[in-house]
């Protein structure tokens, strides 16, 4: 039997943790042994579902530590339990992410707006069920379209939520000079992708939050707006790769096949629960995320058009990016 803390152990030295850090990674790997010991389960076998379970037990006795969390996602990652790993990943997608749509509240409107829309809401706790954050963002949301126009509220929403690192995007202005054009660029920034997901693919690794199989590869291949845009006159056309394309690609019911699609924790669950309905809106905050690194790219803020969303009854998220001029005359060659 594999020593699991000597695993997370050797990759947190690897990584140049503390001696702190790792001493917690190596309880955290521990105190679930010592659980599933209790309920006669091996490492071996554990399945999502038992992990589920275990992080309600941390949740419920305190222990939902960001640390604790992490290295035990680390940890699945590192022994290819692929599934597990992405359920941790799925639960931190939330992090940070209101705070930050509050900070852009307060630097557009100001403390008392900011205020006014998150004062006495209480976000569920980290490793709660996700089927408990759509009620959540209706909530928020609801105070966020109080007095403001659909306008106002997708200006408030599309900024760069999730907090993309500016220094993350940079790179990709070396490729855009090297293309000399914007068209040329975005073409082999899709070529790029593909050959990325089709390395993740080969080597059976988990891409960010999904698992990649060739039928993905080919999926994304096939549409040039995924992992990159399509440029029609002054508009910039990208539609997101799902959340779990291989489950999307084979979801026969709607609803299953938009949970599948929807990157966003806090509505993902509305799609198989139906109890909280969500406002579209809401997707501008996707479409801040998707206008980000062309922002990077071009050193300028963008305006983002929402097109197609789950929340919209479509089987794809898709938004419009606005270019203006100085960027048409300087990266759009004529004819």
């Amino acid at each position: 039997m594999p020593d699991y803390t000597e695993i997370l152990s050797k990759h947190y030295q690897s990584r140049g943790m503390t001696d702190d850090q790792v001493l917690q990674a190596v309880q955290a790997v521990q105190e679930l042994e010592v659980w599933l010991k209790a309920r006669a389960i091996s490492m071996e076998d554990v399945t999502v579902d038992i992990i589920r379970d275990y992080v309600a037990h941390l949740v419920a006795s305190g222990q939902n530590t960001t640390e604790q969390l992490l290295a035990l996602a680390r940890l699945f990652n590192l022994i290819h339990q692929h599934e597990i790993y992405v359920f941790f990943t799925s639960l931190f997608g939330s992090q940070d992410v209101m705070e930050t749509i509050r900070d852009r509240i307060r630097s557009l409107e100001g403390e008392k707006a900011a205020d006014a829309v998150f004062k006495g809401i209480e976000p569920p706790p980290l490793g709660a069920p996700l089927t408990e954050m759509p009620l959540y963002t209706q909530s928020v949301l609801t105070r966020i379209a109080e007095g403001r126009t659909e306008e106002q509220c997708a200006k408030l929403l599309a900024g760069n939520n999730h907090g993309l690192s500016r220094e993350s995007q940079l790179g990709e202005k070396a490729f855009l000079e090297k293309a000399g054009s914007l068209d040329r660029y975005l073409q082999e920034r899709h070529q790029r992708q593909v050959v990325e997901l089709q390395k993740y693919c080969d080597e059976n690794r988990v891409w960010f939050e999904q698992i990649i199989t060739q039928e993905v590869v080919d999926f994304v291949a096939s549409d040039p707006e995924i992992q990159s845009a399509v440029r029609v006159g002054n508009k910039l056309f990208t539609t997101k790769i799902p959340y779990d394309t291989a489950a999307y690609l084979h979801a026969a019911d709607p609803d299953e096949r938009r949970y599948y699609l929807c990157h966003c924790p806090f509505i993902r669950e509305t799609f198989r629960d139906h109890r909280t309905a969500i406002d579209p809106v809401w997707c501008y905050c996707s479409g801040g995320f998707v206008k980000y690194p062309f922002e990077v790219l071009f050193d300028t803020d963008l305006e983002v058009e929402l097109l197609e969303s789950p929340l919209m009854g479509h089987d794809r998220c898709r938004f419009a990016i606005t270019l203006p001029d100085e960027v048409m005359e300087k990266w759009v060659e004529e004819g």
